[in-house]
């Protein structure tokens, strides 16, 4: 949000426009994390802790303990960091989990379906989505059958559901930062009257080769 309101800033200032940020939801499963954001967000909306919920259609605010209706919240943006530990390069048991977004499971498999039932409820017109790098690698089962990359579980979901995308792997490191931390984003917008996502990953990448080393 913080990065948001100064992009949002030069926007304005740049072309003599106006576009306001407003901050309508945040969901947060650790309590200590939730925390931080009630003390660093405090013009956060609503606040909920399972993203399980906000996708079933009603959710509890942790902010004001109040049952919402989140299949009513406007939504124009949406911001979304699945959990990675399944899909993830390190995990001891990484061919239990070759096709965990198709069967949802692991704690990878099951954030990522409700986060996809979000994105169907409240049809945001631009999303961000974020993950390991591990979601783009085709990796064997315990069975020894190797498995499709799981991110075209996400490409195909959010083609059917009319929204244009593009993806790409980032690292702090292309952009001078001291730091190797490879994951995958994910761009996409409604495929109705949208295109602003488009050449965001490329736009990125260039931004990276500019950069002093």
């Amino acid at each position: 949000m913080t990065a948001l309101r100064h992009i949002t800033g030069e926007i304005n200032s740049h072309f003599k426009t106006r576009i306001s940020v407003l901050h309508v939801f945040g969901c947060e499963f650790n309590p200590r994390k939730r925390q931080f954001l009630l003390e660093n967000h405090p013009s956060m909306k609503h606040l909920f802790a399972d993203v399980a919920e906000v996708g079933s259609g009603t959710a509890t605010d942790v902010k004001t303990g109040m049952t919402i209706r989140t299949s009513t919240i406007p939504v124009d943006l949406l911001a979304a960091g699945f959990s990675c530990k399944n899909a993830s390069s390190c995990h001891p048991n990484r061919a239990d989990y070759a096709s965990c977004l198709v069967d949802e499971s692991g704690s990878t498999g099951a954030t990522w379906g409700s986060v996809a039932r979000v994105i169907t409820r409240l049809r945001p017109a631009l999303l961000f989505l974020e993950n390991v790098r591990g979601l783009t690698h085709s990796v064997a089962d315990s069975s020894g059958t190797r498995q499709p990359p799981q991110v075209r579980i996400v490409e195909n979901f959010l083609t059917e559901s009319g929204y244009r995308w593009e993806w790409d792997v980032l690292s702090p490191h292309f952009f001078s930062i001291p730091q190797r931390r490879e994951r995958w984003w994910l761009s996409a917008a409604s495929a109705t009257g949208h295109n602003s996502q488009e050449g965001w990953t490329s736009a990125t990448k260039t931004c990276a080769r500019t950069l002093p080393n």
